[in-house]
């Protein structure tokens, strides 16, 4: 009996075992080849090739497919970074399937972040599906930082949303030196090229992995401004005019009451006659008024003839009294 137990119990942790085993099979793929920006890396190996943080890594990565693979994932991470709880080190693609004896070719962009530590990391590319267990290939990289480089880390704009025309605007820069050698003599200007104006400082020095911030660049816009939203536009001169960097913000100006538009003047108008009535009524004034001419015309005629006639009775009368008075004497 006790024999018959063992053998049960022998059975069912074979079983399991399979089980498990089925279960924990790695994923079918390989990686046959694996290129960073062109460039051949070999895994477990030093590469001899740096790459610049800030700079954006395309991985390219030649698989082959052992066996038929479904679900399958790639994910390439580098860790150690001082922010990676907020801003990962990290790029994926998948998932997809593949055939068993057939080789595809897998892109991601991976981006360095510009405060990355200059130093040696390992890049972990892991490959996987839903139930085996994944495959890890480690790559060594050395991440160097760019001889000379600046970054525009904030611009503060006074004030910093609605500003009306034909006042002041005050912005400063804070620029980050990212490179290694210190900037002298570094430019900022600040402008709005809607208006056409512009303003500039100079920062004395930027040392290695340090900020500074220039001083308030003053600009006047113009008392009669086309309102609106405006580019703020931000350029940092370094390297002795060599370099440049450059950012863009915007601001909303408001409309000067003094420059504001005069409201037309109203103008009443007579009301017209009804538009079939207008050519009957245009000739009525045209007919009418040579009938009223005539008419005057003749009342003239006769105003005269009458002042004949009156004056001929006159100097009949006269004539006659005078006759009579003759004979009378």
């Amino acid at each position: 009996m006790r024999s018959k137990s063992l053998i049960v119990l022998f059975g069912a942790l074979l079983m399991l075992t399979s089980i498990a085993y089925a279960q924990s099979e790695w994923v079918g793929v390989t990686i046959d080849r694996t290129q960073i920006d062109d460039v051949d890396v070999y895994p477990w190996a030093w590469s001899h090739v740096s790459f610049e943080r800030g700079q954006e890594l395309e991985l390219e990565f030649h698989l082959r497919a052992i066996e038929d693979a479904e679900d399958v994932e790639i994910e390439a991470s580098i860790k150690g970074y001082e922010y990676s709880s907020e801003d990962p080190v990290r790029a994926s693609i998948g998932p997809f399937d593949l055939d068993e004896g057939v080789t595809y070719i897998k892109r991601m962009d991976l981006r360095l972040p510009e405060n990355l530590d200059e130093d040696e990391y390992l890049l972990r590319v892991r490959i996987s599906d839903r139930n085996s267990w994944e495959t890890t290939v480690e790559y060594n990289l050395k991440v160097d930082v760019p001889r000379h480089k600046l970054s525009i880390k904030d611009a503060i704009l006074t004030p910093s949303g609605n500003v009306e025309a034909g006042r002041a605007l005050l912005a400063s820069v804070r620029v980050e030196n990212d490179g290694e050698k210190d900037e002298d003599d570094v430019k900022v200007t600040v402008s709005i090229p809607d208006y056409g104006i512009s303003a500039s400082d100079y920062i004395e020095n930027i040392e290695y992995d340090e900020q500074e911030e220039t001083e308030d660049l003053y600009l006047r816009l113009p008392q009669c401004a086309e309102p609106g939203e405006h580019v703020v536009r931000i350029d940092v001169f370094y390297d002795n005019n060599r370099e440049q960097v450059s950012a863009a913000t915007k601001i909303n100006v408001l409309e000067n009451e003094a420059c504001a538009p005069e409201e037309p003047p109203v103008v009443v108008v007579d009301q017209q006659p009804p538009a079939d009535n207008v050519e009957e009524t245009v000739a009525e004034e045209v007919v009418d008024k040579p009938v009223k001419a005539k008419k005057s015309k003749i009342r003239t005629a006769l105003e005269i003839v009458l002042l004949v006639l009156v004056g001929l009775l006159i100097l009949v009368g006269l004539v006659i009294g005078f006759s009579r008075m003759r004979a009378e004497e």
